[in-house]
């Protein structure tokens, strides 16, 4: 309960609470109390892609390509007690993003820390060809030589954090080497304030981050999207959001005509909604900058307001 899991993630909660509570009071964005915005636009990716049969990944890959990603991340569906043939249909997977998407659109996979060292090590040359930018939790976080081990092969770039909860678990990944990619999570670290700190200490390292986008119904996505536009050492994409295709399209339309701009982007004009959905003080804000805007004398500015709102609540 104490040093790592559910006892850090209830202090993150209140920092993050905190951070809240002072941009509020100084109304103004939280990363402008970070030292304000250093980009105009974050990058984000779309993350999903699951073992789905190969033709409705391949479907869904091209889907990404065509509403402007640069970037798409996918999962493996097997793992060490599948033996060969599975390692076959994860390679599987990865070929069919990777030739549905071209070598112009990068690549990322998450193992989700399934694998074993040995099977790590027997996967990395059969994924070498297709470059992927990174390959995600291969192992479990405790195992930070076996990090350390696989980065060292220098065949896939490896990244890592998500499971990590504190400044001193970072401090050994970037020691040892251990990863090409942090990806902290604000809920586990301790929030804003520890999730800067160990930002700066992978920036002297020379290691981008990478955070872990959380779900919607906690705060930690807004979190991210504030540390980037301050540019505290993150170097970072931010997850794209998922729905259904109707929602999904609505809402972008909604946020297009107020000048929102949706592709594959998540506009610095709107500095606290990631995955484009609003929860709490991220709904008001989004009130206010939509309310802000040049709309068209015809549309119903409350109306809209609302219904984006809705659609957020369901997108994510």
């Amino acid at each position: 309960f104490g040093r790592k899991g559910i006892g850090m993630t209830a202090i993150s909660a209140v920092d993050i609470a905190l951070w809240d509570i002072l941009g509020k009071s100084a109304k103004q964005p939280v990363y402008r109390l970070l030292g304000g915005k250093t980009k105009p636009r974050i990058p984000v990716y779309a993350s999903r892609l699951y073992s789905t049969p190969l033709d409705e990944l391949e479907a869904e890959a091209r889907r990404y390509k065509k509403e402007g990603y640069k970037a798409m991340k996918l999962r493996f569906g097997w793992g060490p007690t599948d033996g060969a043939e599975g390692m076959q249909r994860n390679v599987a997977l990865v070929r069919t993003v990777r030739e549905a998407v071209g070598d112009g659109i990068d690549v990322m996979a998450d193992a989700y820390m399934g694998w074993t060292l040995d099977y790590a090590k027997r996967m990395l040359p059969l994924l070498e060809p297709f470059h992927l930018r990174w390959l995600e939790e291969p192992v479990i976080p405790d195992d930070i030589h076996g990090y350390a081990e696989l980065k060292a092969y220098g065949r896939v770039p490896i990244a890592g954090g998500e499971h990590e909860f504190t400044i001193y678990g970072f401090r050994e990944l970037l020691e040892a080497h251990a990863v090409d990619y942090i990806q902290f999570d604000t809920n586990r670290v301790g929030g804003i304030s520890q999730a800067r700190k160990i930002a700066a200490m992978a920036e002297a390292h020379s290691v981008p981050v990478i955070p872990h986008a959380s779900g919607h119904e906690r705060p930690g996505g807004a979190s991210d999207v504030a540390m980037n536009l301050a540019g505290l050492g993150c170097q970072t994409f931010l997850s794209g959001f998922w729905g259904e295709d109707a929602e999904r399209s609505e809402l972008a339309a909604i946020l297009q005509r107020a000048n929102i701009d949706t592709t594959g982007v998540v506009s610095s004009s709107l500095p606290t909604i990631s995955k484009t959905r609003i929860v709490g003080r991220n709904q008001q804000l989004l009130r206010l900058d939509i309310e802000s805007r040049d709309l068209p004398p015809e549309v119903e500015s409350r109306r809209l307001i609302d219904r984006a709102t809705e659609l957020a609540t369901k997108v994510h």
